[in-house]
């Protein structure tokens, strides 16, 4: 309390009341520029951000246009394909009657409805129950002006939304492609197949909600489409869907509405995109609204703002704390280096540049310390964002990946089928009819399904014949080359795939469906092999593979993706095609590849940060420089500086003024005790901050309102000296240090109310804490900084052999020092005497002790050369003093005259109280008595008791004489 009315005090006076105004206005104007920068800078990093996205639009557009093309190319030639095997099986099952042979047909190439007309257009048989279908007259109308053997009535919408990407979706009632063949007897044979498999596709992969999904490529927020008619589709459809959320589409309509600003955030790109803040669902987001030409319509994105400001609000408190902090160590600092206060008036003026010239150096440290710390946030948040950048990237390109992926999928399961089902339909062909088992008509049927070649084994596994040339297959001899995955329809299996695989012979990529062929009695009678040349299938759809996605991929400004195959090193994929084949280790560190990672490292030269996914024996790397934005940079460090240059105004004209007042208001106050150097308040003081910083970045990370620091916690950088590096090495010192102080206060108090055995324990364990934390801190700290610790951990024990005999001392020291300790030789406060040595232990260490003597010089001893030892301590000493005493009475009475000056003697000195006695009467003579008197005292007591014993004694003789004089003269005068 008096401590608190003496600062109430000093802060009434006027200099005080004038330095807390200023220091508020102008930390008032600290936090406004903190807020106002920080906002600007995550604002136009997030911009950056979104931009990327934005200039890869046009790219998606191209890419989903090429796609729609390719997976067109493949429905289209397998419809072909199955209808020309239609009109195939017509004609070979000409013994069957018309109205089974087509439903053989159908059945056979999986279509919907199969139809025979005349020459004239007239039905002749259908396999449906109702008349042709609008499709088939379509088609039959149309075969003199379009020679083509498919008719699509969907490719004019298709082709449009391919061209002009305008979102077509076809109907849900598309009518079905229709194949139009000549059978031997003369008439029209027309196919109907299903569109559907092909439209929902279409539909999966062009959607305005597919594209809006790609679009915000993982990021928070949301994206929209609003077509010419008004109406809006968006990722998340969670609201915009059956009208669900009313509330959703009129914000977004006014959201569309808002006008904003266009510029331009670099210098290299020029864009007339628009930005503005909109709210929406009750939430303020940034609106962008980039003019995507190709789909028509208007497209924005909505990112939340407080997806973006949680961090930099937390940043900006810590350094708003740090500001206060730096305030408050200065003044304690100050008011401890210079307390003098003039008295004359003339003195006041050089008493005030001595207190600048004293302090100066307290407030450099704060202006610095305040500096570094401050510098290293706000990098933190600009590197968070570079981060950000790169880890969306890797999320698109998964995404990316396993868009194409699934549509492979579904492209590769629809082509499979068909194949499968038109090397069944000619191994039941070839059952029914043994006749047809010739090369001839091998030939024909690979022709007409768009075979490479067709090849027919016995049931033994040995090749008959072959649509193209003899080669001698045999399932039994591997080096015919047959595949060994036929051998299960050798034993009644009845159709076997063999996956898209390049031959090494052709160099072509060719797969083979093996079909079960039976006999009358539906017996294994051989074996249908049918081959089919992939390279277009490949060409087509190959691309899926994250190796094409990644080579076609068109990746942000300052960044590069690469796929690294993890077996050879080699990049295997790049987005800089001139780095394909390359060693990766020769770029990047090797700790790095191979493995998930996340975090900064260096490629080729330059400190980048570099997200890292591997699966399946190859590693996805996204590597973006991290130099980031100029003008973002630049906002930075002038933040910083006014930020300083603000402090220094503040407390540096002041700080004479502040300890003058201090001085002058409490003038008899006696000097704080203050351990070490008055700069080590600001150590302890920065030190605390960072360890509470520590503390509150964990759980900010951990909880989702300071993200930034997850990357410092995450552990999964390359160790070296970098940003996050030195962050995490900063608070492992921090907290080491911070806890190693609470733990020396905790063993200190114990040291000033324990025992003297507790006493040494404490000392004891005081000194180990110190050799502990130093060490694990300091092995903690090398590892962080990119020291291989383990290997130096691992080299202790090669070294200690190696230098084992110059340890032992340390050792012996140590290993002294603990039996000192637990055998009870010696303890703090014992008086001992060691080597002609005599003095008072007042230090135990694990490796030293120390030994203070009566003239207060002090001895410092290994612990190994403790050896013999006279311990004072340990039992109490024996010790004896002669008195003279008066005769005055007989020898018989002079124990009970000792017992009386002994108990009025001790009154006041307990330690010998209870153990003195008198041990013998050693002289008489006429006039007096001489007693010994023995007691026993700790030996760190005995020369106080002994001269307070002589003290007492000597007065009490005194006043015996003093009385015997007294009543002598009172005789005489009688």
């Amino acid at each position: 309390m008096d401590r608190i009315r003496k600062l109430l005090a000093v802060l009434k006076t006027r200099p005080a009341r004038k330095l807390t105004i200023v220091s508020t206005i102008l930390t008032v104007v600290i936090a406004l520029i903190l807020f106002v920068g920080s906002f600007l800078i995550i604002t136009v990093n997030e911009v950056l951000l979104l931009e990327g996205s934005i200039e890869a639009l046009p790219q998606l557009m191209d890419e989903r246009a090429r796609e729609l093309k390719s997976q067109y190319t493949v429905y289209r030639n397998d419809y072909i394909a199955r209808g020309e095997l239609a009109t195939l099986l017509y004609n070979d099952y000409s013994t069957l009657g018309t109205g089974e042979r087509l439903e053989l047909v159908r059945k056979n190439v999986e279509a919907l409805d199969v139809t025979l007309l005349d020459s004239e257009g007239k039905l002749v048989a259908s396999t449906s129950q109702s008349a042709p279908s609008k499709a088939v007259s379509n088609a039959y109308a149309a075969i003199d002006a379009d020679p083509q053997p498919l008719y699509d009535p969907n490719l004019d919408g298709i082709n449009s939304k391919m061209d002009d990407a305008d979102g077509y979706v076809p109907e849900t009632d598309s009518m079905p492609m229709v194949y139009d063949g000549r059978t031997n007897d003369g008439y029209i044979l027309m196919v109907e197949f299903d569109y559907a498999s092909f439209g929902k596709l279409l539909n999966e992969s062009s959607s305005y909600e597919s594209f809006c999904q790609r679009a915000l490529a993982g990021m928070e927020g949301y994206a929209f489409i609003r077509g010419d008619d008004g109406l809006i589709s968006g990722y998340p459809s969670e609201g915009l869907v059956g009208g669900d959320d009313e509330k959703l589409k009129a914000d977004v309509e006014q959201a569309f509405a808002k006008e904003g600003l266009e510029f331009d955030l670099d210098d290299d790109v020029d864009t007339a995109t628009v930005y503005t803040l909109g709210d929406i669902k009750g939430e303020l987001h940034l609106l962008v609204k980039p003019p995507v030409s190709m789909l028509n319509a208007e497209f924005m994105l909505a990112i939340p703002v407080a997806s973006f400001t949680k961090s930099m609000i937390m940043c900006d408190v810590a350094i708003l704390v740090l500001v206060v902090v730096g305030y408050i160590l200065f003044s304690r600092y100050a008011t401890r280096s210079f307390r003098k206060y003039p008295i004359k008036e003339e003195d006041k003026r050089l008493h005030a540049r001595q207190a600048r010239k004293q302090t100066w150096m307290g407030a450099l440290v704060m202006i610095v310390a305040t500096g570094v710390l401050a510098s290293m946030l706000l990098m933190l948040e600009g590197r968070s964002n570079t981060a950000e950048l790169t880890m969306t990237e890797q999320e698109t390109i998964k995404y990316e990946t396993e868009a194409r992926s699934l549509r492979k999928s579904s492209i590769n399961s629809e082509y499979s089928k068909r194949y499968t089902t038109r090397a069944a339909a000619l191994a039941q062909l070839l059952s029914d009819y043994p006749e047809m088992r010739t090369r001839e008509a091998l030939q024909r049927f690979s022709s007409a399904i768009q075979a490479d070649y067709l090849m027919l084994l016995d049931k033994s596994g040995n090749e008959l014949l072959s649509s193209n040339s003899y080669t001698g297959f045999s399932i039994n001899d591997e080096k015919s080359g047959a595949l060994q995955e036929w051998r299960p329809v050798l034993q009644g299996y009845e159709q076997v795939e063999t996956p898209t695989q390049k031959n090494p012979v052709t160099g072509e990529y060719e797969r083979t469906i093996a079909t079960l062929v039976k006999d009358k009695d539906g017996l294994a009678d051989g074996v249908l092999i049918m081959c089919i040349n992939d390279d277009e299938y490949m060409k087509e759809i190959g691309d899926a593979s994250l190796e094409g996605v990644v080579n076609s991929f068109t990746p942000r400004k300052g960044q590069v993706v690469g796929v690294v195959d993890n077996e050879s090193g080699l990049f295997v994929a790049h987005t800089t095609k001139e780095m394909i084949g390359e060693l990766a280790e020769n770029y990047l560190d090797k700790n790095v590849l191979g493995r998930d990672y996340e975090g900064y490292s260096v490629y080729a030269g330059t400190d980048s940060y570099i997200s890292g996914v591997s699966t399946d024996g190859k590693t996805t790397l996204v590597i973006s420089s991290s130099n980031g934005s100029n003008g973002a940079r630049k906002l930075n460090w002038y933040m910083v500086i006014a930020i300083l240059v603000l402090m220094l105004l503040i407390f540096y004209p002041a700080a004479a003024s502040l300890c003058s007042k201090y001085a002058r208001i409490c003038p008899d106050e006696k000097r704080p005790q203050v351990k070490g150097h008055p700069m080590m308040l600001f150590y302890h003081g920065y030190v605390t901050y960072i360890a509470v910083l520590a503390l509150v970045a964990l759980l900010g990370s951990a909880f989702g309102f300071w993200t930034e620091f997850g990357y410092v916690f995450s552990g999964k950088w390359t160790a070296g000296v970098h940003l996050f590096s030195i962050w995490m090495a900063l608070f492992i010192f921090a907290i080491f240090s911070y806890i190693t102080r609470w733990l020396h206060r905790i063993i200190g108090s114990i040291d000033e109310k324990a025992y003297t055995h507790t006493r040494t324990f404490a000392h004891l364990v005081d000194s180990l804490v110190t050799y502990a934390i130093t060490i694990i801190m300091t092995v903690l700290i090398l590892s962080v900084l990119g020291v291989d610790t383990a290997a130096i951990i691992g080299s202790v024990s090669i070294v200690s052999i190696a230098i084992g005999m110059g340890t032992q001392d340390l050792v012996k020291d140590i290993v002294a020092g603990l039996f000192l300790v637990f055998e009870g030789m010696i303890s703090v406060g014992d008086i001992v005497e060691i080597g002609g040595w005599r003095g008072r232990v007042t230090d135990m260490g694990i490796r030293t002790t120390e030994i203070t003597n009566e003239h207060n010089d002090v001895k410092i001893l290994t612990n190994s050369k403790i050896g013999d030892v006279v311990n004072l301590s340990k039992k109490k000493t024996l010790c004896t003093e002669e008195f003279v005493l008066p005769r005055t009475v007989e020898v018989d009475e002079v124990p009970h005259l000792v017992d009386g000056y002994i108990e009025a003697a001790v009154e006041s000195i307990p330690e010998i109280k209870d153990s003195i006695e008198l041990d013998e009467i050693t002289s008489i003579t006429e006039d007096s008595y001489t007693v010994r008197l023995v007691y026993t005292v700790n030996e760190a007591d005995r020369e106080s008791a002994t001269i307070r014993l002589r003290n007492a004694m000597k007065l009490l003789l005194e006043a015996k004489d003093a009385e015997g004089d007294a009543n002598a003269q009172g005789e005489n005068k009688s």
